[in-house]
This record gives C-alpha cells, sequence and structure tokens, in this order.
C-alpha cells in the first residue's frame, strides 16, 4: 500500500490488517501515529485460475511451508475455487500437518496475543 493508503487505515478503528507477508497490528482508537508492529506470517494462498496456475501455488505453498517451520504464525488462506482437486488435496495435506503441531486460531486472536506481548528489543 502507499504511505497515503497506511496513514487513511491507521486513522480507522481497527485492530489489524495483513499483506501479504505479515500481520499488522494497528491502534484500534485509529490514532495514526501509533507504532506499528509487523508480524512476519507469510500468507499461503493458492491461484486457482488455470491447472497450470495451481500445479505451481502446489509446488509454492509445499515449499513454503517448509520454509516456515519454525515461523510462530502461519496463515494458510483459502477462497473460492480453491476446490480444485489439486489445490485442495494440497490445502488440505498442509492444514494436517499444520494441525498437528500447532494451534489454531484467528487472526484476531493471533493479533491479541502479539498485542499484549512486549515488543521485540532490537540487538
Amino acid at each position: 500500500m502507499s504511505a497515503d493508503a497506511w496513514r487513511a487505515l491507521r486513522r480507522q478503528p481497527f485492530a489489524y490488517t495483513c499483506t501479504l507477508r505479515h500481520l499488522c497490528l494497528l491502534d484500534p482508537a485509529g490514532a495514526a501515529d501509533a507504532p506499528l508492529r509487523r508480524i512476519v506470517c507469510q500468507s499461503q494462498v493458492y491461484s486457482s485460475a488455470t491447472p497450470w496456475r495451481q500445479h505451481l501455488s502446489v509446488l509454492w505453498n509445499e515449499a513454503l511451508a517448509r520454509l516456515q517451520h519454525a515461523q510462530p504464525v502461519v496463515r494458510l488462506e483459502l477462497h473460492p475455487g480453491d476446490d480444485a482437486a489439486p489445490v485442495c488435496r494440497s490445502w488440505q495435506r498442509l492444514l494436517r500437518h499444520q494441525a498437528a503441531t500447532r494451534r489454531a486460531r484467528t487472526l484476531r486472536e493471533v493479533a491479541e496475543e502479539f498485542r499484549t506481548a512486549p515488543a521485540p528489543r532490537s540487538p
């Protein structure tokens, strides 16, 4: 988003928003000058428009899942159309794997957990 879009968003009473790579904690009081905390959590999302995009999405998300193994938050996003057989098998496999080692939470719950945790200090 542009700087102007971020400023406008931060004046709204939202607690968080997401980008492709981050969960961004906003000030729910709408203070545009409040510090912005970003939590790294790359979105795992599929592109289902064509068979070749489905195939690449499956490969990408399986590689991304391995790379995110040690991340505290993993976001698996599903959209209408993600019911194509190869995509469906992939997200079900990823979901089973994540559910075996993680606790499912809403983004709101994750945002609140990070909001109440002390901010990490810079080295």
